[in-house]
């Protein structure tokens, strides 16, 4: 292991090692919140058996020995994110070492992380309003926090699909390179969007193999047509891997509302605390000091309002959570375990890839309803927490309207600056955006969301309409048509939108459209075609992808344009393919 004298020697490198990034000192999950006593071998062998294992009366469990995968086997840097890095303040050539092939695998953590063992925490999980019980980190192990002394930002490190836990529900605790591939664009990607999210820093393969359930190559095996959804139709085995993300914390709504529902009431105070600690320290430091209720009451308005703002800004770049259960839920605002997600393509109010979902209540549209659910319950459980009942009624009372105002605020600013309008007009506005979307659900054969908008800020009168809109109509594949009816109703709405920017600047609206609407973004094609080439070893593609997704906006002050090869709409032959169209 390589290590470096701290002091003046240490200050002057501008990045730091495996090392050098993890926090000496005992972590705040340790100093703040209650783990499991007995770090035994007998007691860590009866938790980490195949069993179902109901842990209580514990924040999280430490794991004294991780025990995959195999050191002694090889392993494989598969996907890195040199932005991820640079937060973590990690030398980017880091990367080619043993260290952090070891480290970020899971092979070996006790040489590069001392004074705590990795751990993994207990949380339960609502589905709308119908309670689940206890789940916990299944697959995810936290190897502690980084130190804050660069950049003044401490972030939770976990590795997914590295061990079994104490609440893998006897699954296997691996997770498939697939999977670890579409998580890394989708985070990376989110990121480079300017959407609140997890980070990923890498994606290590291991020589394992693991059986997954996924699609049949032709998609007529099932009794389902291929316009229809269906869940996976056969097993197959795919090649393992670990994913290592990071955050300033992995805390979900499901963390709470499992010590409500068990009536661990000072376990649940003691978690709210450490939210404050690690989330909003500002609720610790104001002067003068708040009382407990006041802070739960900030807590849940600045909560609500990171959630509102969260989901507009999933609305904005076509993004689709596909599960959105409490457990899939951070209290901190952002993106969090992008599973079976995916980018809208052609527009669809009602898209939702995620197959279990057969009621659409996570569809594109019903997020936001979907949010403010999962609000509900989960400021029962905090509120529960308030000395004064009448206090914690009310905050409890106005989620939905604060929740409402914040959402109709942070989605008026995103519609406004993806049609380039300096100012909002309540009704003809909204009304010209209501008239667009209704146009992108009807058009026969779909419009492509983000290449509509995408050339939008290129259109001045209504003959750009041919020249610039009809590169996002599925219509004219294989050289097809428009309707003359739809050829109408376009003109007529691109007539309207020429007439209401004609007193917007053209610069400004170009400036304000370009940073708002992307002209990439990861599509379930595009991870598609990287993780096949990956499976077999060619690694180019998923390199090139990550760095064209770290420029997703056309400057137009530089003249910077993105390569107009990713602005395109999805070819014809992944449209309805099973894994790619829906999932699960």
């Amino acid at each position: 292991m390589r290590t470096y004298t701290h002091g003046a020697g240490r200050s002057s490198r501008l990045h730091s090692t495996v090392y050098d990034i993890f926090d000496k000192r005992r972590s705040d999950c340790f100093d703040n919140l209650v783990a499991q006593s007995s770090s035994s071998d007998s007691a860590f062998d009866e938790f980490m058996s195949d069993k179902a294992q109901t842990v209580q009366d514990v924040h999280f469990v430490p794991l004294p020995t991780v025990r995959r995968p195999d050191p002694n086997k090889a392993l494989d840097l598969i996907g890195f994110s040199r932005s991820a890095a640079s937060l973590l303040n990690l030398d980017p050539s880091e990367k080619s070492t043993s260290d952090f092939l070891k480290t970020f695998s899971g092979a070996d953590t006790t040489s590069s992380i001392p004074a705590n063992p990795p751990f993994a925490s207990v949380y339960g999980c609502h589905c709308g309003d119908q309670y689940f019980g206890q789940l916990g980190d299944g697959r995810a192990v936290t190897i502690l926090e980084t130190d804050s002394s660069n950049n003044g930002q401490r972030y939770e490190v976990q590795l997914k699909g590295s061990t079994t836990t104490p609440f893998s529900r006897g699954f296997d605790g691996r997770a498939a390179l697939r999977g670890c591939i579409r998580e890394l664009l989708g985070s990376e990607g989110l990121a480079s969007l300017g959407v609140p999210t997890q980070r990923v820093l890498s994606v290590i393969g291991t020589n394992d193999f693991i059986d997954r359930p996924w699609y049949r190559d032709d998609p007529t095996s099932s009794s389902s047509t291929t316009t229809s959804k269906f869940p996976p139709n056969k097993m197959i085995s795919e090649r393992a891997a670990v994913l290592t993300r990071f955050a300033s914390s992995f805390l979900r709504f499901g963390h709470f509302e499992i010590h409500f529902m068990r009536e661990e009431h000072e376990l649940l105070k003691k978690l709210i605390i450490h939210s404050f600690k690690v989330e909003f320290p500002h609720l610790l430091s104001s002067t003068p000091p708040l009382d407990f209720d006041e802070q739960i009451k900030r807590f849940v308005n600045e909560v609500v309002d990171r959630q509102a703002k969260l989901v507009a800004e999933w609305l904005r770049v076509g993004y689709t959570q596909g599960n959105m259960n409490s457990d899939n839920t951070a209290i901190g605002g952002y993106t969090l375990d992008l599973g079976p997600f995916a980018f809208m393509e052609k527009y669809d109010r009602h898209f939702q890839p995620f197959t279990s979902d057969t009621m659409g209540r996570f569809s594109f549209t019903a997020q936001p309803s979907a949010v403010l659910l999962a609000l509900q319950i989960w400021t029962t459980a905090v509120v529960s927490a308030c000395d004064d009942e009448e206090i914690a009624g009310a905050v409890l009372g106005d989620v939905p309207k604060i929740f409402r105002e914040r959402f109709m605020h942070h989605w008026t600013e995103v519609r406004k600056k993806k049609l380039g309008l300096s100012l909002w007009n309540p009704k003809s506005d909204q009304q010209l955006w209501a008239d667009l979307e209704e146009l992108m659900s009807e058009t026969p054969r779909g419009v492509d969301y983000t290449v509509l908008f995408a050339r939008l800020s290129e259109v001045e009168d209504v003959g750009d309409l041919e020249l610039k809109l009809f590169d996002a109509f599925y219509c004219f594949e294989g050289g097809g048509s428009l309707d003359k009816k739809w050829l109408l109703l376009w003109r007529d709405w691109v007539g309207c939108y020429c007439g209401r920017i004609r007193n917007e600047v053209p610069e400004d609206r170009a400036k304000i459209m370009t940073r708002s609407n992307p002209r990439i973004i990861p599509r379930n094609w595009m991870m598609y075609e990287c993780y096949t080439a990956a499976e077999e070893s060619d690694l180019s593609l998923l390199e090139a992808t990550m760095e064209a997704l770290e420029s997703p906006y056309d400057e137009v002050s530089s003249g910077k344009h993105v390569d107009d090869r990713f602005l395109r709409r999805t070819p014809r032959e992944y449209q309805d393919k099973p894994g790619l169209a829906f999932l699960s």
